[in-house]
């Protein structure tokens, strides 16, 4: 009775101490990818439906599972689109506190089993689990509003192996058949709904048999699993991990069009980034990049740069600790062996960015054990212990507190990440974007400028010309300079959107000159059909409809139609196919409208899952411009000197 007591204080306490160092980021706005994974909420209209709601998860396009649950969480803070980013930021917390409380569970529950003095192990529990909870480099998660998808899959593993752990301890001596069947629910049933939340979710099956040897057997001593037991619950969950693995390989390696490297960089490179994680978890930061990490280069050879030929040893070094020591210290192979399993899918051959924080939020979930227990084992005197386990842990949350602060302030946020990290083009044009929307243009354009001293990117230089063109008297609609950009660096991933909204701003005619500025338009388009990646699929969306419309403006209506249609191919973006089939229907281009919207049709019947409200959109295209294709046909027959 005394210890469930104990516990309880120790939810209570965790979980206020995650809300005070944390409670200052909630003030904080919607960040990057938040805007493009939350407007999906425009689907569900205010009105909760089933029809709304499938239409809601069909929409999202955030991976290839397309994240159910997590998209479904988001309608628990709001149903329409725009929203307040305050009930999202507080639900993240929650599901931050009760990850923590899970791992607490987790632990108390492996080290009560094994540690003779339950209430030794009630502090080593506590405290490796609030190092994690307020460790600062977490908090770019927490407090970034789309990585809920992150933080689902962890709160489903977490759960997974602790009722795992209880399952085994339960039929320590021989797995019955109901403990066999309640473990394959835990198992893969918990996988099933972490991938829903996430695609690494998976590694979730990877998890599992690491947990089973070097906890459940070599620390804790349990029997091992029979023969059955074991290719269930240990050889079928890597089986078919890896069988994902290779099947989705080919699409990995198609994705490498849309990135500024190629798989053998990406491979270079990620002993560095798994280095420098590692690094800011002995070392906490107020500031690290948190989004902005355009600014970790690749590495193009084991020398280049000098780093990654350490850091992959130094990788190498930490696989040879967790084999070493799974049999004198598995608690310490396991914390490491984990942090590198939760690497496999993020920091391997998956062609997403070179260095990301959030990776860590499940890789992190068991470093601090270790030298938590080590601290217990060489520190007779409790009181010192608490004292130094106190000390490290009120460091640490004051830290996170300030980071907080700095996640509570927009404006803040991008403004000091840019003073850290003057390189980055991500930071530099979110200040200017920022400058811009204050009508503080002038400043704007020298920052811009600024930036493009330090490395002359087609994104500042698109982004300079669109503050120019949208606010300076003297527009002059110069764009040679973006266009030898383009030749000289090429088109990243980064450049398209910039170089998209120019594009877009030039159309609208939105520049304070309102001159033609057709041949501006072209001597771009031109510039980028030379550099764009044949297989960037994300470039070449962009390139064609931006070249729809300006054929369109030009009246060269089958032209436009043609680059309409190559467009949606490519992105499939059934938004932006029917404002084209709309602008056409406009201009009195009935029969051209027809015929995009039997391609999008096509595509819908053949590969998009039901869309009520897209259907009847479709339908009702199809049925206007079929009426007014025939009424045109009429008016022809009727006026032959029309034809």
């Amino acid at each position: 009775m005394h210890q469930t007591k104990q516990v309880i204080i120790s939810f209570i306490v965790l979980f206020v101490l995650v809300v005070v160092v944390y409670f200052p980021s909630l003030s904080g706005g919607f960040i990057y990818d938040d805007f493009w994974s939350l407007q999906k909420l425009s689907e569900v209209n205010g009105a909760i439906s089933w029809d709304s709601i499938k239409s809601f998860l069909m929409s999202s396009d955030t991976g290839p599972l397309k994240r159910p649950l997590s998209m479904l969480s988001f309608l628990i803070d709001a149903n329409d689109w725009p929203a307040e980013p305050y009930s999202f930021k507080v639900t993240n917390l929650i599901i931050h506190a009760l990850n923590g409380i899970l791992l607490f569970c987790l632990l108390f529950t492996i080290l009560k089993s094994r540690v003779a003095d339950k209430q030794k192990a009630l502090i080593i529990a506590f405290f490796a689990t609030l190092l994690w909870m307020v460790h600062p480099f977490l908090v770019s998660t927490v407090a970034y509003v789309v990585q809920r998808m992150a933080m689902l899959p962890v709160l489903f593993s977490l759960l997974s192996m602790w009722l795992y752990l209880k399952i085994r301890l339960k039929f320590s001596d021989q797995l019955s058949f109901q403990a066999v069947c309640y473990l394959g629910m835990v198992v893969y049933g918990l996988t099933l709904l972490a991938a829903l939340s996430k695609e690494n979710g998976l590694l979730l099956l990877l998890y599992i048999p690491l947990f089973e040897y070097l906890i459940c057997q070599k620390y804790l001593g349990l029997r091992a699993l029979n023969k059955h037991s074991k290719w269930m619950f240990c050889y079928l969950p890597i089986a078919l991990f890896v069988s994902a693995f290779i099947v989705k390989f080919p699409d990995f390696y198609r994705g490498y069009a849309d990135r500024d490297f190629g798989l053998y960089e990406r491979l270079m490179s990620e002993p560095r980034a798994l280095s420098k994680y590692l690094w800011h978890w002995v070392v906490p930061n107020v500031m690290t990049e948190g989004i902005y990490t355009d600014t970790f280069q690749p590495s193009t050879s084991l020398l280049q740069p000098i780093s990654t030929l350490f850091s992959l040893l130094f990788i190498c070094s930490l696989i040879i600790v967790a084999f070493i020591t799974k049999h004198k210290a598995p608690l310490l192979s396991f914390a490491v062996a984990f942090y590198l399993v939760s690497h496999i899918i993020e920091s391997s051959v998956v062609p997403l960015q070179l260095y990301f924080e959030h990776r860590n939020y499940s890789a992190f979930l068991f470093l601090a054990v270790p030298p938590v227990l080590l601290t217990a084992e060489w520190i007779k005197n409790k009181q010192l212990m608490w004292l130094i386990l106190l000390s490290i842990s009120l460091m640490m949350g004051a830290t996170t507190y300030h980071r907080s602060h700095i996640w509570g302030d927009s404006v803040r946020m991008k403004t000091e990440s840019l003073q850290a990290f003057p390189e980055s083009i991500r930071a530099r044009i979110a200040v200017a974007e920022l400058l811009e929307s204050e009508t503080n243009h002038q400043h704007a354009l020298n920052l811009l400028e600024d930036g493009i001293k330090i490395k002359n990117s087609p994104s500042l230089q698109a982004l300079k010309l669109q503050v120019k063109c949208k606010f300076t008297a003297d527009s002059v609609i110069n764009v040679e300079l973006l266009v030898d950009s383009i030749s000289l660096h090429g088109l990243k991933r980064q450049d398209i959107l910039p170089i998209g909204s120019l594009l877009k701003t030039l159309l609208n005619d939105q520049c304070i000159n309102r001159a033609d500025n057709s041949e501006q338009i072209e001597d771009i388009l031109n510039s980028m059909a030379v550099r764009l990646n044949a297989e960037s699929s994300l470039g070449w969306a962009m390139y064609y409809y931006a070249s729809g419309r300006l054929a369109f403006q030009q009246k060269k209506y089958p032209q436009s139609l043609e680059f309409f249609v190559k467009s949606f191919e490519q992105n499939k973006e059934y938004d932006q196919a029917i404002m084209a089939v709309s602008q056409l229907l406009i201009n009195q281009q009935p029969e051209l409208a027809l015929k995009l919207l039997k391609v999008i049709e096509g595509e819908y019947n053949n590969g998009y899952v039901s869309n009520l409200p897209l259907q009847k959109e479709i339908k009702r295209f199809i049925k206007i411009a079929t009426e007014e294709s025939l009424k045109k046909h009429e008016d022809i027959n009727h006026n032959p000197s029309q034809e």
